[in-house]
């Protein structure tokens, strides 16, 4: 009787468990369809959410009110969906709003879709609203056609100082080398320059020869700053002669992008030997602020420029003050500043100039500034000694 009842136990035990199995099968596989299944469902969902949007604001496009076609215009690019190249190619062609066929240009650059490119090009030639020649520039730029080199060379001498601005910029993503010459004689457009130059800078290597020629022109500064983003050392030396003459900010910035080692003690000699703020101009003093990044940015091989960037660290006249203050800067051409304007002193990017050379040198004198009481000091100091030991 004992064994009977013993084995019914253990038969019910065996049914237990059994049960206990099943049902964790059965959720497990319920769970894997649900996983399975989640994804999908979300997607397609999410892509009929998509479609509905785009729908709607293509109707859009067509409403009588001028807000409500503007709002459509500039949305439908994000959607970056191809179903809206030809209803924004209409509008663009045909309202009478100036500035929803701008907007419908913009939205065919972020689109891309090669179709958009001869009504760019025609758009690129508007007499009446520069927004949407501007827009149309812009636009040509991002899709990268060819079509577009010679309408986008013609604007580059285009009245409004926008239009020219973003042919300029689309030059230089489209990558042509035909661009190299029209793009060096806009650097001396004040308005242009910055642009033309960075646009010289995404073309590269080619135009390192011509920018090199155009610092003797009027597009001095804009040739500078597209000799740095190029970064070929070729340009070192004729940077450092005009250095030896010229403070100009835009020189140390691009020899600290260029990194030739041949740069570091020219831009260490470009440090006033003055121990004090005394007599100097604010324009002065963030040239010394330039000149120190740029010996940061040069990294490992300005190792000869540590003992000079020491000596500003430990210098009490480098510590950061306000340049409101009447006893920080004196002289006949300083600027009138209020008290909250912006702090001198190059002791911080002496600092991080330091972690940046990664020299061993600097190390007891940064482990007494990590208890600073300027707690950007402090903090500067932190991070210069983590750089340097690694």
């Amino acid at each position: 009787m004992m064994m009977r009842v013993s084995k019914m136990k253990d038969m019910e035990t065996v049914n237990v468990v059994l049960a206990t199995i099943s049902l964790l099968l059965i959720f497990c596989i319920i769970g894997g369809c649900v996983q399975n299944e989640t994804p999908s469902s979300q997607t397609s969902s999410s892509s009929t959410q998509q479609e509905s949007l785009t729908k709607s604001l293509i109707k859009d496009l067509k409403n009588s009110t001028m807000k409500v076609r503007m709002n459509a215009a500039a949305n439908l690019g994000d959607t970056g969906d191809k179903s809206a190249v030809i209803p924004l190619i209409e509008v663009l062609n045909s309202d009478t709003e100036g500035r929803i066929r701008a907007y419908a240009a913009e939205s065919l650059g972020k689109i891309k879709d090669e179709r958009a490119v001869e009504p760019l090009i025609v758009a690129l030639k508007d007499d009446k609203y520069f927004m949407v020649r501007s827009f149309a520039a812009a636009s040509l730029g991002e899709i990268k056609d060819e079509r577009a080199f010679d309408p986008l060379i013609t604007a580059l001498k285009d009245e409004h100082m926008s239009v020219r601005s973003e042919a300029a910029t689309a030059l230089g993503k489209i990558g042509d080398k035909r661009a190299i010459s029209p793009l060096v004689e806009t650097l001396g457009d004040p308005f242009v320059y910055k642009e033309s130059a960075n646009a010289l800078g995404m073309i590269g290597e080619p135009a390192v020869d011509p920018c090199i020629e155009a610092l003797k022109g009027p597009g001095e500064k804009g040739a500078i700053i597209a000799l740095g983003l190029i970064g070929d050392k070729r340009a070192t030396e004729p940077l450092i002669e005009i250095m030896k003459e010229k403070h100009l900010n835009e020189i140390p910035e691009a020899l600290g992008k260029i990194k030739d080692k041949r740069s570091v003690q020219p831009l260490v000699e470009q440090i006033p030997v003055m121990k004090t703020f005394n007599g100097s101009t604010l324009s002065e003093i963030g040239y010394r602020k330039k000149v120190v990044s740029s010996l940061g940015a040069i990294g490992p091989d300005a190792k000869d420029a540590v003992p000079a960037l020491l000596e500003m660290v430990q210098n009490p006249a480098e510590r950061p003050k306000w340049y409101g203050d009447v006893d920080v800067i004196t002289g006949p051409n300083t600027a009138t500043v209020g008290p909250y304007s912006g702090r001198v002193g190059a002791i911080l990017e002496s600092i991080e100039a330091l972690g940046n050379i990664g020299d061993n040198r600097a190390i007891p004198v940064l482990e007494t500034l990590v208890n600073d009481s300027d707690p950007e000091i402090k903090d500067r100091a932190g991070l210069a000694l983590k750089k340097i030991k690694g």
